[in-house]
């Protein structure tokens, strides 16, 4: 089952929180310990927590089971996929450094080490599928000013999704999309700007992968940049997710008609500005370059560019 369905072990969020922040707590203080996955039930799923308003015929509180069911499914979902070190003693963190603030990044990057069946798997898969949608559509993003809420989503969906797949799992229905957003936000794709509406904006996704990109190399051309970017998640720009998504998975409509190459979308655009205005990139234009790229920003700025430098932090 998908992680943006409501009924698959992956879903929840919250269970996602409270567990990690849990586990990271004990494995600071414990290093060398794992924490038994009975203990772990006790102190993430009291049974107090689980109490409902309703009592039973001897007079006891009625418990609630589905949000404890929710804590165990994130655990056995998260823990197979590798989030944490899982163990027949019980589960741990891969490192002592490893915290609840840090859960975004961790995330992010365990979602990119993996290889996935995009068009046709069904766990992490579908919730990639509609990211990578999201990020081909410049109308919203900042330049677009077209808010992305639940029912913007479901129009796209159906304006731009070809038909049989639509019907085939694909149509992003209204219980997932909180769980789309959820996730999308928290890895760092969406920017919140009211309850429950956004803008496609991946800066804090990109500033992530951004250390690896450079690894090697402080100043790179910027078609090397994406060709590395897209190696950490090929969801951007001329990355394998997005042609595929691009080719196979948008209907032939007049007013789709994506630019490849030279113009960046305007959600990568938006990404690349803010980061040079917080200083961890500097790009500019290079005399000799070849290969030129076309920002696309709000209010019709133009902007061309064809080197990046990483500024670290």
């Amino acid at each position: 089952m998908s992680i943006i369905n409501n009924a698959s072990k992956g879903s929840n969020i919250e269970a996602l929180y409270l567990l990690d922040r849990t586990i990271t707590q004990f494995s600071l203080k414990n290093p060398d310990k794992y924490l038994p996955e009975d203990k772990l039930m006790l102190i993430t799923a009291p049974n107090n927590l689980f109490e409902g308003d309703e009592k039973d015929d001897s007079g006891s509180f009625k418990r609630l089971v589905n949000p404890e069911k929710k804590v165990r499914e994130t655990l056995a979902f998260w823990g197979e996929n590798g989030l944490w070190d899982v163990s027949k003693e019980g589960v741990k963190s891969h490192s002592i450094l490893d915290n609840s603030d840090q859960l975004p990044k961790r995330l992010l990057k365990l979602i990119a080490s993996k290889e996935y069946d995009l068009l046709n798997g069904n766990d992490i898969e579908p919730f990639l599928r509609f990211l990578t949608l999201f990020l081909c559509i410049d109308e919203i993003t900042f330049v677009g000013q077209q808010i992305l809420d639940g029912k913007k989503a479901g129009e796209l969906v159906e304006k731009l999704v070809a038909d049989d797949l639509v019907n085939n799992a694909m149509s992003l229905n209204t219980n997932e999309r909180p769980f789309f957003f959820s996730y999308a936000y928290l890895l760092g794709f969406l920017e919140q700007i009211d309850k429950r509406k956004y803008f496609v904006d991946p800066t804090r996704a990109i500033k992530i992968f951004l250390p690896d990109i450079f690894k090697d190399k402080k100043h790179l051309y910027f078609s090397e940049f994406l060709s590395r970017l897209n190696a950490c998640l090929p969801v951007f720009d001329e990355g394998e997710y997005r042609l595929l998504v691009e080719d196979k998975m948008i209907r032939d409509v007049d007013d789709w008609s994506p630019d490849k190459g030279i113009r960046l979308s305007a959600s990568l655009s938006i990404a690349i500005e803010r980061l040079c205005r917080e200083r961890r990139i500097v790009c500019d234009l290079g005399s000799d370059s070849k290969n030129r790229y076309y920002l696309t920003l709000p209010n019709g700025i133009e902007k061309i560019i064809s080197n990046i430098q990483y500024l670290e932090d």
